[in-house]
């Protein structure tokens, strides 16, 4: 179990057959064997196995590994060719990617910090749970692990005083990965970050789907059981990227030789798991059409002027633009221009990383009920220290009347509970995404 690896283990599978036939010969044969790089096929003893160069080079050129007579694979695997034709990937400037990196590290640390008090509140008050908010919750979730994963990922950049001394090491032939320890612990480690990371982002994706879908039965529809659903929620919400997510896995284990798979954006499996991302958002963009088109029949159908109608509905698209996860579909593609491309990193960075912010403002601090709910707790605190400070100014059968400044609290409190309207309320008919109706 020493040399253990899933590289091999997925690499025997691969040649089982192959594997079978050879010992049926009765020669020595080299066994299928991972070398890192590549997963070779079991070859009989003496003679040279050859293989196309790997995914990352788009050469026609090929590896070559010898089987010894003995049975066992040559320690040295000849990637010449391969290497001849191999071109870094271009390194950022050392200025623009610090500086990006702490914006980065300010934005996901910032969001974090809103994130969890959302949540807080979102679990402590009682009054506030329903389907609408529990989906609030496991977005807010989604956000806090992601954020999470993405600081620890930036801290190695952070603490290095030239980042591009971090991604490649040169030598006479080609410049390489670099890694400060790779040790297998360490290697295990900063593979299932970033296996983690692009879950939780991808989780992150999946949640705001729901938000929309939520949104457009309660709006458009109106004729499902939110109850009922929220399994199904949960479902599309956490299970669905696991999918994605094992497939990926595999197959970056299997062909992927960078040792923390720095290089995961340039393999093409990662379409694995950006192909259903961006699936989930472009039907969010339809999810977003259908509301406004509603929004905008139902203000027509009312008295109010024309320029009052576009403004609420847009409104509408500015708050729901980002909710719903479309910002997404905007950076998808990097510009490789030099300025563009550094504006393109800078814009990118502060979006998604204050994401965040804007959602926990948004779904919390500017929701009626939350701001309801944190008043009435406030005004009953207060009224159970007024009445323990007048229990213990009792004496002698006299009371203490109340004092003016809780007469006032309480009639201003009744005056707020009377005639208080939805600050994210942006028109009559997005009650359904601001209020809870089930208890």
């Amino acid at each position: 179990m020493a040399n253990f690896s899933f590289e091999n283990y997925f690499c025997d599978l691969t040649y089982r057959e192959r594997t079978s036939e050879l010992r049926q010969t009765g020669a020595l044969f080299c066994n299928a064997s991972h070398d890192k790089v590549m997963c070779w096929p079991p070859t009989p003893g003496g003679q040279n196995a050859s293989l196309s160069c790997p995914v990352f080079n788009s050469s026609a050129l090929r590896a070559y590994r010898a089987c010894e007579n003995t049975g066992n694979w040559a320690k040295w695997t000849d990637y010449t060719e391969c290497l001849k034709t191999y071109t870094a990937p271009t390194i950022p400037g050392e200025p623009t990617h610090q500086s990006v990196s702490y914006i980065w590290l300010c934005g996901c640390i910032l969001s974090l910090i809103f994130l969890v008090i959302m949540l807080f509140i979102f679990c402590y008050f009682k009054s506030l749970q329903c389907t609408r908010i529990n989906i609030h919750k496991n977005l807010a979730v989604s956000f806090i692990l992601k954020y999470i994963c993405m600081i620890i990922q930036l801290s190695p950049t952070l603490s290095s005083q030239n980042p591009a001394d971090e991604y490649y090491e040169g030598g006479d032939v080609a410049p390489i990965a670099k890694a400060n320890d790779t040790s297998e612990h360490v290697l295990v480690f900063c593979r299932l970050l970033t296996v983690l990371l692009e879950y939780f982002t991808m989780a992150n994706i999946f949640w705001m789907f729901v938000e929309g879908l939520f949104l457009t039965t309660r709006i458009a529809v109106a004729v499902f059981s939110n109850e009922s659903n929220f399994k199904l929620y949960l479902l599309i919400g956490w299970g669905s990227p696991l999918l994605f997510i094992n497939v990926w896995v595999v197959l970056m284990a299997i062909y992927d030789p960078n040792p923390c798979w720095e290089d995961y954006h340039a393999v093409p499996y990662i379409w694995l798991i950006r192909v259903p991302m961006i699936a989930a958002i472009l039907v969010n963009s339809l999810f977003l059409i259908n509301i406004i088109r509603i929004l905008v029949t139902k203000l027509r159908a009312s008295n109010t002027v024309e320029t009052a109608q576009m403004r609420k509905s847009m409104k509408a698209v500015v708050v729901l633009f980002p909710l719903l996860g479309l910002t997404y579909l905007i950076f998808i593609w990097d510009d490789g221009g030099a300025v563009s491309g550094s504006i393109y990193h800078v814009v990118n960075a502060v979006l998604q990383s204050g994401q965040g912010v804007f959602v926990a403002v948004i779904y919390c601090f500017m929701n009626a009920e939350v701001r309801m709910a944190i008043q009435r707790r406030i005004a009953k605190s207060r009224y159970k220290f007024g009445s323990a400070s007048r229990r213990r100014t009792h004496t002698n059968g006299s009371c203490v009347m109340a004092t003016s400044s809780e007469v006032v609290l309480a009639v201003t409190f009744r005056k707020n509970v009377q005639g208080s309207t939805s600050i994210d309320q942006l028109s009559q008919e997005m009650k359904p995404f601001t209020e809870c109706v089930e208890r």
